[in-house]
């Protein structure tokens, strides 16, 4: 029962508070004489007796005017006037109405083939009348829901109909009302409003209605907002407002030349799903959609858009998935994850395509070849053999669940996931050399056309100088990916011996190959000029201290992790941590019983042992002055937590930690069902770089856990952090 009165409470509140629709604006005095303005009522010699009880003879005068027959009625008075009630007389002066009514299925009589025009109308027996008059049949309701339907279709705008179970008796007041709210509503079939349909009879109706304020008006007129392909097969319709429903025969989509067979439809508020009985690929379609009625009741006979076309889908996630496919020519795909892989993932046997759910094209040597992408640390390049892409084609790129990533996590938990990807008919593109430069006096940059096979790329003795403007050789040093931050390793740096300024030189790429060993270049000579007298040397730009034992250098060129073995002097480091995320910079950790002091000017000074990414060796002393600080160490913090599969969490801290912090001061704790704390600690964990560390656990239950990390030490192993907390819950 108390939930019986609870709907009750709510009942009342929503029919105290509910739009009563339009008719609110008017009283029904008012109702009455505007519809008398436009000769839809009469009255009953008496005045228009709004308070008197309407008859079934009334009703049927009133439906036929509403329905804009009263002239066809009045032009046949003795046609209409026959009926097949035995108590309606062919010279009454309702027996036309009656009859043209019946004949056109808006009311019936009695079972003992009487009428009883005199008899007081109920309130259903007259909705039953009107939604006739809208042309909506029996298939559409009955007499058990006439109630919920009436206001459903905006008949009635009072909420208690849409409960209402017991008739009574209607007044004319109420019936001018109900017509009164009918008259801007649609036929079922969306073509016109019963007042649109008036209009066709007499054109100065519409003018009348609009001068009375009887012609509602549309706040806001519907529009598709957007028209996109979601899948294949699917298009995805956004529009301006919500809209009451809308079916499969209300949507068409075309590409100018072929209509398509839509097999379903799904509204979701502002939103329409439409699948298609084909694969729409590519653009140039359109949909249109038509006969659309809006919450207020209004109708928007057409509008069309174009559908944006479909775009392989992308996947962003903490768990290792497919995050995109991207078909570069017509045997290359390109394969990214959401985590980083490693040299695993260069292994066919992972990787699968299929057209139609068949497979074409099977993880074998035969099949294809894989490699592992540079300059991205999640890019995987499949070359097939055995089949040629066509354009937009759709394929699908499956990959087992084998496939590792590098942070041991496996792919989609160890299922196999798919991806779908359009065809791409455009020719391989073979390795070739774009540009040769000199960079400095002793750097020559190599730019490749794609990316590069490292070891073929990096071998030294692929390379050969010489000094055309003395026609002598010249050796290459060394061979190094230059990070241009473009995704891709198509750019190699030779170190060589410094060259002279103004001089022409030519650089043979005695043999290259793509990542992919698919095409190669071989004997390409290529001449430059050397316009520059700089070298290559990489600059100390600043010095910050970050505590009164922590310092960053940062430099202008990315640098090599050898360069921890840079040796500094004017201050007292115990270690130097290299960060390849942050390999601009250098972290230097100081003797925290020699730490610098807040006002001591110090002249910090590399001697030795900074190497860029090019293999750039320091060749002068580097000094910088800066300010002492007495900020003391912080304590580390938890910058990021996350899983990353069911049993691994990703640890991003704010500074570097200690390598030599273990599993066992990795711990998860949540409370289980009975309230109890419960702790689990990691089986291992990995560092993946200065500041990140995946801890591996084991029969994690689906729960909210509190990250909890005991007596961390920093990498210089001089200050603890007792303990760090944070959140980290399942994907």
């Amino acid at each position: 029962m108390k939930k019986l009165r609870i709907i009750s409470t709510m009942l009342i509140f929503a029919m105290m508070f509910s739009m009563i629709g339009f008719a609110e604006d008017f009283s029904e005095e008012e109702i009455a004489s505007k519809l008398y303005d436009i000769g839809l009522v009469s009255g009953d010699g008496t005045g228009l007796n709004l308070n008197g009880e309407l008859t079934r003879a009334e009703a049927a005068t009133f439906i036929v005017k509403l329905m804009g027959r009263e002239d066809t009625v009045l032009k046949s008075p003795s046609f209409y006037g026959m009926t097949p009630f035995s108590d309606v007389k062919g010279d009454e002066w309702y027996a036309p109405f009656v009859g043209y009514s019946y004949m056109n299925k808006v009311i019936s009589g009695y079972p003992d083939n009487t009428f009883r025009a005199d008899e007081k109308l109920t309130d259903k027996a007259f909705l039953v009348m009107v939604l006739k008059a809208l042309r909506y049949t029996d298939d559409d309701f009955n007499w058990d829901n006439v109630f919920l339907t009436a206001y459903e279709k905006g008949i009635v705008t009072d909420l208690s109909f849409a409960v209402k179970e017991e008739q009574s008796n209607l007044d004319r007041g109420a019936t001018l009302e109900i017509m009164y709210n009918a008259l801007n509503l649609y036929y079922k079939d969306g073509s016109m409003t019963l007042l649109d349909n008036l209009a066709l009879k007499d054109p100065d109706i519409m003018d009348k209605a609009e001068d009375l304020g009887l012609v509602k008006k549309d706040s806001k007129q519907t529009k598709i907002s957007s028209a996109k392909a979601i899948a294949v097969n699917q298009v995805e319709v956004t529009l301006n407002e919500t809209i009451k429903d809308i079916t499969v025969n209300q949507v068409a989509l075309n590409n100018g030349s072929t209509s398509y067979n839509i097999s379903k439809v799904n509204l979701d508020g502002k939103v329409i799903t439409v699948d298609v009985d084909a694969n729409i690929i590519g653009d140039n379609y359109e949909i249109t959609l038509v006969n659309l009625v809006d919450d207020e009741g209004f109708v928007v006979k057409s509008i069309s858009e174009e559908v944006d076309p479909f775009e392989a889908p992308e996947v962003n996630s903490d768990y290792f998935k497919i995050k995109s496919v991207e078909c570069e020519s017509e045997n290359i795909v390109h394969a990214y994850f959401t985590q980083p892989v490693n040299i695993n993932a260069g292994l066919v046997l992972h990787y699968e395509i299929l057209q139609n759910g068949q497979t074409v094209s099977t993880g074998t040597y035969n099949d294809m070849e894989a490699a592992v992408l540079g300059g991205v640390d999640n890019g995987v390049a499949l070359y097939i053999k055995n089949i040629n892409f066509q354009d937009d084609v759709l394929y699908t790129l499956k990959v087992q669940g084998s496939l590792t990533s590098a942070y041991d996590a496996n792919l989609n938990e160890g299922e196999a996931m798919t991806m779908d990807f359009l065809g791409n008919d455009s020719s391989n593109e073979e390795i070739r050399v774009k540009s040769v430069s000199a960079v400095s006096n002793d750097t020559v940059r190599v730019r490749f056309n794609q990316n590069v096979d490292l070891a073929t790329a990096l071998n030294i003795a692929n390379y050969s100088l010489r000094n055309v403007s003395k026609n002598s050789n010249s050796a290459v040093l060394s061979a190094t990916i230059y990070n241009q931050g473009d995704n891709s390793s198509s750019v190699v740096d030779l170190k060589v011996l410094s060259m002279s300024t103004n001089s022409t030189y030519e650089l043979t790429v005695l043999n290259a190959r793509d990542v992919l060993k698919m095409s190669s270049v071989s004997n390409i000579k290529e001449k430059f000029v050397v316009e520059t007298s700089t070298s290559s040397d990489v600059d100390l730009e600043y010095v910050i201290p970050i505590s009164n034992t922590k310092l960053h250098l940062y430099f202008d060129e990315p640098l090599s992790p050898a360069s921890v073995a840079a040796k500094i002097i004017g201050v007292d480091d115990e270690l130097i941590v290299y960060n390849p995320n942050e390999n601009y910079k250098l972290t230097v950790y100081l003797d925290k019983d020699e730490p610098i002091n807040d006002d001591t000017t110090y002249l910090l000074q590399v001697t030795s042992g900074i190497v860029d990414s090019s293999g750039n060796i320091q060749s002068g002393i580097m000094k910088f002055s800066f300010k002492g600080t007495d900020e003391k160490e912080a304590d580390i913090k938890i910058e990021d937590s996350r899983f990353i599969s069911s049993n691994k969490v990703r640890i991003e801290f704010e500074t570097e930690v200690s390598v030599a912090n273990n599993a066992s001061q990795y711990k998860l704790q949540y409370k289980n069902e009975v309230g109890h704390d419960v702790s689990i600690t990691a089986d291992s964990v990995s560092y993946v770089d200065p500041k990140t560390v995946i801890a591996s656990f084991s029969n994690l239950p689906n729960e909210s856990y509190q990250l909890v990390l005991y007596n961390m030490i920093d990498p210089s192993e001089q200050f603890t952090t007792q303990l760090i907390t944070g959140e980290v819950t399942k994907e």
